[in-house]
């Protein structure tokens, strides 16, 4: 299947050594996509529990997030961020997610980097 997002971002820098960044997005995905990930097909609920879903395409989430990047040194690097997803039309209504998902998403983390 085939997923096209629409997003927009900045980083804007707090201090020489600190940056901020901010950025909001939304995904849309064809039908195959959407029967692929959120459908479940007669043999799949028999298996599973979970109801018979069709799923067409649409509007599949939006999206946002926030970071922060710091300078150590030239070369290293220390980020944190999140990112928030909630799933919308066809994917939030799919049996999967009201059965055994959530059509709210947090991943979140921090990580180092070095530049060359």
């Amino acid at each position: 299947g085939t997923n096209l997002s629409f997003y927009a971002n900045t980083w804007v820098p707090l201090s020489y050594k600190l940056f901020v960044g901010l950025g909001v997005g939304t995904t849309f995905a064809d039908g195959k996509y959407m029967q692929h990930n959120f459908g479940v097909d007669a043999i799949a609920s028999q298996q599973s529990g979970i109801s018979e879903y069709d799923a067409s395409g649409g509007n599949r989430q939006i999206y946002a997030w926030p970071a922060l990047l710091y300078q150590i040194n030239p070369q290293w690097y220390v980020a944190t961020g999140a990112y928030y997803q909630r799933l919308t039309g066809n994917a939030a209504a799919s049996s999967i997610v009201k059965q055994a998902g959530d059509r709210n998403q947090l991943t979140y983390g921090v990580g180092v980097g070095y530049a060359w």
